[in-house]
């Protein structure tokens, strides 16, 4: 009997044991599952806020710009790199040219530059790295410097000058030697032109309204080349005036020279003589007539205008002479 209850507690036992194992087995792996669910959830979430993160960043836009031609074999060159940052913060940019890397923080919407020297001549790639894959990338050359040849000016003083005005003018014939274009500056006093020229090729160039006088001609070169020269504009010659044509000359009709009048002596006036009468006059009735003094006829109109003035004044004297007598008798 006692064997029984034994055997009977010792089922009861394991089937307890059995029941909370089979219980307690699905409980554990419901917990895992929601243990591995939640993990999964939050990956999903922080790869969603990478993508958001992403999609609000914009890859670089790059300017690159190489300095002037060096000499060959000579490290003097430099390239310049404008990176602008078109996303909506501040990013930080790993540039890389010829294997020398820098960095560059860039704030958002703007642009920063930086500059790589000591190059030689040659070709450059340029790759710029953000975070987030963003990129971008370009190519730049930095050109060997050729040997320059000064430019070939010739100068043609067109005309002359008239005295005391501005109509004179040069020409001027540029010929660039170089396999390279170049751009000229000619100096002209205070005026100056500028004058692109391409390689083996050849401009004109004119400076209008000058003086008659001498001129400096200072011309440069943007490949650095200097020339200078001198130039004159002459003085035209000042015209003599034309003569009156004489008559009998010239393809025209002659004129008939004016016909000169003698102009009339002036007669001189004769200042009347003064006579003084007697207060008694003589008696001269009784005797002889005086006999009248003939003039003498003479060539001068003068001489024959006082004798006659003289003529007459005797008659009035004689007249005079003659009423007083009779007044008295």
């Amino acid at each position: 009997m006692f064997v029984k209850s034994i055997t009977w507690c010792s089922v009861a036992v394991v089937a307890v044991l059995a029941a909370a194992l089979l219980t307690a087995t699905p409980v554990s792996a419901q917990s895992d599952d929601d243990q591995n669910i939640q993990t999964q959830s939050q990956r999903t979430d922080t790869d969603n806020d990478k993508d958001n993160k992403r999609l609000k960043l914009q890859d670089p836009n790059i300017k690159i710009e190489t300095g002037a031609c060096v000499a060959q074999d000579a490290h003097e060159g430099t390239i310049g790199v404008d990176v602008t940052n078109q996303s909506s913060h501040k990013l930080t940019y790993q540039v890389v040219v010829n294997g020398e890397e820098k960095a560059v923080t860039v704030a958002a919407n703007s642009t920063e530059y930086i500059a790589f020297t000591e190059l030689a001549a040659g070709d450059y790639t340029v790759e710029v790295t953000g975070p987030h894959g963003t990129k971008a990338s370009g190519s730049a050359t930095i050109t060997t410097c050729h040997v320059h040849e000064q430019p070939i000016v010739d100068i043609d003083a067109c005309g002359c000058a008239t005295p005391g005005a501005q109509d004179g003018r040069l020409n001027l014939t540029i010929t660039n030697p170089n396999d390279y274009a170049v751009t000229y500056t000619i100096h002209l006093g205070q005026r100056s032109k500028d004058v692109f020229v391409d390689a083996h090729t050849t401009q004109k160039v004119h400076f209008e309204h000058l003086r008659a006088g001498h001129y400096s001609i200072r011309i440069t070169g943007d490949d650095c080349t200097h020339v200078c020269l001198d130039a004159m504009v002459e003085k035209c010659p000042e015209q003599e005036p034309t003569p009156a044509p004489q008559p009998g000359q010239g393809g025209g009709t002659p004129s008939t020279p004016p016909v000169q009048t003698p102009a009339a002596p002036v007669a001189a006036v004769a200042t009347p003589a003064s006579v003084t009468l007697p207060a008694t006059l003589p008696d001269t009735s009784a005797s002889e007539p005086t006999a009248a003094v003939q003039p003498k006829a003479t060539a001068n109109p003068v001489s024959f205008l006082l004798v006659a003035v003289g003529a007459a004044l005797t008659a009035f004297g004689l007249l005079r002479r003659s009423q007083l007598a009779r007044q008295v008798s």
